[in-house]
């Protein structure tokens, strides 16, 4: 198909009839034209429309939250006691001084650390513990903890 030029479509658009007005369109159109005429206007419908939205926005924001019931606020508080009955332990954990630690190896997840404080604290009464698990003679105990991700 060849492409159209604006001289080919004003042509064609010139050849199709020509519709005729019903009756009583140009009083109408020029009716509504006239000064004080106001056209239709739906304002009132989006006035309220924007109101039920805000209205709704509102209702949501300003909800108190739901209360929590009764067992579930005390089984909740047990639980945070519980979690701080632990903390407490691990802080006191973290304070007392080991012994020396020896490091076994590792790789990029894991690091094997002998602590020889624990070892000879944990040893069985009825057996003879092997010098190597024992402190040796002389030393001292450690009295600061190292620093984490340090090697030896």
């Amino acid at each position: 198909m060849p492409r159209l030029t604006d001289g080919d479509i004003d042509r064609l658009l010139r050849q199709l009839p020509r519709s005729r007005a019903s009756t009583g369109f140009a009083p109408r159109v020029l009716a509504a034209a006239r000064p004080g005429h106001a056209p239709r206007r739906p304002a009132v419908a989006w006035i309220a429309a924007a109101a039920v939205a805000v209205a709704l926005a509102l209702a949501v924001w300003l909800r108190p939250p739901p209360a929590a019931p009764p067992a579930d606020r005390q089984q909740l508080l047990a639980e945070q006691q519980e979690l701080m009955r632990e903390l407490e332990q691990l802080k006191a954990a973290l304070r007392q001084p080991t012994g020396p630690v020896v490091y076994l190896g590792g790789d990029e997840r894991v690091d094997l650390v002998l602590d020889l404080g624990q070892a000879w604290q944990q040893r069985p009464a009825s057996r003879t513990v092997p010098a190597a698990l024992g402190p040796p003679a002389g030393a001292r105990p450690v009295t600061q903890p190292r620093e984490e991700g340090r090697r030896r």
